[in-house]
């Protein structure tokens, strides 16, 4: 897993604590301590590219109406 992979999950992880999901929004609004990729912060481009690409983030995130969570809590999503 690489680093943006891991804030990217610390953060959903974090807000999970308190039954929120979180947008894609506010997951870049809110990442936790990103680290520099190629000189820069990770972009809302990079951030989206992660949670649509990435297989290990696939293992332990959900996605629905827009809302982003950890696997098996699709219950904090209130639509």
């Amino acid at each position: 897993m690489n680093s943006l992979e891991k804030s990217i999950l610390k953060t959903i992880a974090f807000a999970d604590v308190f039954d929120y999901p979180l947008t894609l929004t506010e997951i870049y609004k809110w990442l936790f301590k990103p680290k520099k990729i190629n000189g820069r912060y990770p972009s809302l481009f990079d951030i989206k590219k992660e949670l649509e690409n990435s297989k290990d983030l696939d293992k332990k995130l959900s996605g629905k109406e827009g809302f982003f969570y950890l696997k098996g809590r699709r219950s904090i999503v209130f639509l």
